[in-house]
């Protein structure tokens, strides 16, 4: 390994950034432990002509650590290896391999071309690893603001006709896709290359949640599923809290009456999802950016209920929140838009084609027609909300509330006493108090709402941050009068979302 390379950055630790909520710990599930030399000879073999590596960038994500490794042969090759908390180790990375590769043979999805991967730790690298060739093109979302309307409209139509490719791909079962060769020993077999088995998203696997950093293995294995009541089924088996032992038979209960509401939707097409249509994933031509030449990071793809298309929008076709302020709509003297206006115009505009792409496809239409409390009902255990004993009560309880209009058959299966609505209720107003707070200071910030800041950012962030946790301790006071300090900071810490202090 060329010594300058070897001292431009530290390969094995994460440097990107800090968070204010759990720092070492998160830090310290993104270590990694492997052969960074062998990795780099790795490459070198795999780019033809290529005699050596040239240079060498680290870049970091919450889930994988990726090298843009320059050869002298002229190319660019990308090496991607996922962190501990990316999912089950041997299978985050044979399934991704797998997904691009079923992708490629049956569709016109752009995808990267794979060059060597290895999963486990018995290989040269000592990790999971995959090594790409670089995409061609740009990333959109270093060109979408400098794109006109119509672009951004024809942009997220090309978008569209890639998504119905993979929405309309034939599936026996729901989980993630494998190479047959060497599949999970519960995989169905999907033909003479591929398979079908277990799940891989990290949250399916009880790991890199709001307080996991380690992979736990499952009592029974989060898919595949070959019926929709099977894949609702296994993830109530898998609700571990205590708080919601009680639940599980209720909630057995509401996948056989949702059926009959589900009855006149195609709820049951299985399409194939990318789980991150984000323009930090897509690339396009540089010279007509409506040409996508490139999607990235297909780690946990999935073959899942088409209701789960739903769960995110991507990011170019997300309508701005209303802040409460006047829009602007025109200008008085020229009777123009104002800027804020446009930009509005233009995300509703963004929207409305998504969504009109979303129901060109009959496989996907009915499950953006369903009803949103349903969808949230039947798409609770794929989100992990089931481990969330307020979440899930939560959903049980909107569901009871519009179980007639739904159209569901008899009484609400779950029909809660009235001090047990209340209780639900304060703990609900609890959240939402907390939720609201961690977004105002991840407006404040400028943070993610998870607390993680860039790390050059670190000391300029901490001070603000410090200071205004101590207005949320004084407001508390203020309110408990004199004397009451402690009392304040212990209120002031049960809706305080970060632990930095």
């Amino acid at each position: 390994m060329d010594t300058d390379i070897s001292q431009a950055f530290d390969p094995f630790t994460y440097t990107h950034g800090r968070w204010l909520d759990r720092d070492h710990e998160r830090r310290k599930a993104r270590e990694l432990h492997f052969d960074f030399d062998a990795l780099l000879n790795l490459a070198v073999k795999c780019s033809p002509g290529a005699r050596q590596v040239l240079d060498c960038k680290k870049k970091e994500g919450g889930f994988n650590r990726v090298f843009m490794i320059l050869l002298d042969n002229g190319r660019t090759v990308v090496a991607r290896l996922p962190v501990q908390i990316a999912g089950p180790a041997t299978l985050t990375v044979s399934s991704e391999v797998a997904t691009i590769e079923l992708v490629r043979d049956r569709t016109s999805v752009p995808v990267p071309r794979v060059l060597s991967w290895g999963s486990g730790t018995d290989n040269a690298v000592g990790a999971e690893y995959i090594i790409m060739d670089e995409v061609p093109g740009v990333l959109l979302k270093d060109v979408w603001n400098n794109m006109k309307a119509s672009q951004h409209i024809q942009c997220i139509r090309s978008l569209g006709e890639l998504s119905v490719q993979l929405w309309t791909l034939s599936f026996p079962s729901f989980g993630s896709l494998y190479f047959y060769t060497s599949s999970p020993s519960n995989a169905v077999r999907l033909d003479d290359t591929f398979s079908i088995g277990p799940l891989c998203a990290p949250h399916h696997w009880d790991c890199g949640t709001k307080d996991k950093f380690n992979v736990n293995t499952f009592t029974s294995s989060p898919g595949p599923w070959h019926s929709l009541e099977a894949y609702l089924s296994g993830f109530i088996s898998e609700a571990q809290s205590s708080a919601l032992a009680n639940a599980k038979k209720q909630w057995q209960q509401a996948i056989t009456y949702s059926r009959s509401a589900c009855r006149d939707f195609r709820y049951r097409a299985e399409p194939l999802s990318h789980p991150d249509f984000h323009t930090r994933n897509i690339f396009v031509d540089p010279t007509d950016p409506t040409r996508i030449t490139g999607i990235i990071d297909w780690q946990w793809a999935a073959i899942e209920p088409a209701f789960m298309l739903t769960a995110e929008t991507p990011d170019i076709a997300q309508e701005l929140p209303h802040d409460g302020r006047p829009s602007g709509n025109a200008d008085a003297n020229t009777n123009e838009l104002s800027p804020q206006a446009k930009i509005r115009a233009d995300a509703k505009f963004c929207a409305d084609a998504w969504a009109i792409m979303s129901h060109i496809c009959s496989e996907t239409r009915a499950a953006y027609l369903m009803d949103s409390t349903l969808n949230s009902f039947l798409a609770a255990g794929s989100n992990g909300w089931l481990k969330d004993p307020v979440t899930t009560r939560l959903i049980l309880l909107e569901l009871h509330q519009k179980w007639t209009e739904l159209g569901l058959p008899g009484q609400s299966f779950y029909q809660p006493r009235g001090e047990e609505t209340e209780e639900l209720e304060r703990q609900s107003d609890t959240a939402k108090t907390s939720n609201g707070l961690q977004e105002h200071l991840s407006r404040l910030l400028g943070c993610d709402t998870d607390g993680w800041i860039p790390v050059e950012k670190w000391e300029e962030v901490l001070p603000i941050y410090r200071e205004e946790y101590r207005r949320s301790v004084t407001a508390h006071t203020d309110e408990g009068g004199a004397g009451n300090e402690a009392k304040a900071t212990r209120e002031a810490d049960q809706i305080w979302p970060f632990d930095q202090r």
